[in-house]
């Protein structure tokens, strides 16, 4: 089995070929994780992909040959990773993460011989508290009443925090481009309600000064921020453990802190590479 990079994560087995989240259009079979567009740069017309990656990207979906197995990654609906099965088995993460969140349950490792792994969060120092209490945070902030608007990427952080406002009983006013992505989401079955409470706002990043204009008062939910460190993402603990569950001969870490999280795994005794090296920009 070989694994590679080349603008993309390649694998080569005895009879076939797979590019993973290629940044641009190869004729080779491709997979795509997730609908990020770090990871969709693809425009090829047919990829293996989940239902919903393909429909919010707007591609054919092929279905999994044999060999090829999708699992649940937890990072955004729809997002999956890759079992390609073929004597050494290689399982690839995309972006993923291993915590249950109010939509999406959490990714769950499975044995394999090559493991390439996503590695954004891939430094000791990142260590989130537990959801629950980043959504009891949230929570608290806005029965504090008010003018309140979230901000969250408007793939997946985004449907997230309409789901957590849901649950607290919240219909929040959300912005176009968000809208537009919930209506697909919501024709694939995911549950999420809008637009009946105008103090609470769900945004992308490009609405937030003119919403603290208009006197909101705006937070960040993102891995990056403080306040609300809500990922997508397995952050350096989750990461470690899931190694370990993996138990592979080999490991490749791919995204954000791929070299110094290799070279972590490497003084636990793992052979552990980098694959390739480029800032992440979803959390």
């Amino acid at each position: 089995m070989l694994v590679y990079w080349n603008r993309g994560v390649w694998t080569e087995g005895e009879e076939w070929r797979w590019v993973l989240d290629p940044q641009k259009t190869f004729e080779d079979p491709t997979y795509i994780s997730h609908a990020h567009s770090d990871h969709a740069g693809s425009r090829k017309k047919e990829v293996l992909a989940t239902e919903i990656t393909a429909a919010l990207l707007g591609r054919e979906r092929v279905s999994p040959p044999a060999g090829v197995k999708l699992l649940n990654a937890g990072h955004i609906p729809g997002s999956s990773m890759v079992l390609l099965e073929d004597g050494a088995d290689v399982l690839y993460t995309g972006d993923f993460k291993t915590e249950d969140d109010v939509l999406l349950k959490g990714a769950e490792p499975v044995e394999a011989d090559i493991l390439v792994v996503e590695s954004t969060f891939g430094l000791p120092s990142f260590r989130f508290p537990r959801r629950e209490e980043i959504y009891h945070r949230i929570e608290r902030w806005i029965r504090e009443g008010g003018k309140k608007a979230l901000i969250g990427y408007k793939v997946g952080k985004a449907q997230e925090l309409v789901a957590l406002l849901n649950q607290l009983g919240i219909e929040p006013m959300v912005s176009p481009d968000i809208e537009e992505v919930n209506r697909k989401m919501v024709e694939l079955g995911v549950k999420l309600a809008w637009g009946g409470d105008r103090d609470v706002v769900v945004a992308s990043p490009r609405y937030m000064e003119a919403l603290r204009l208009s006197g909101f008062d705006v937070r960040v939910a993102s891995g990056w921020a403080r306040e609300f460190p809500l990922s997508g993402h397995a952050d350096f603990p989750h990461l470690l453990e899931f190694v370990e569950a993996v138990n592979p001969k080999r490991v490749y870490t791919v995204h954000g802190f791929s070299r110094e999280f290799a070279a972590f795994l490497r003084k636990k005794g793992y052979d552990a590479v980098p694959l390739s090296t480029f800032p992440p920009i979803y959390s």
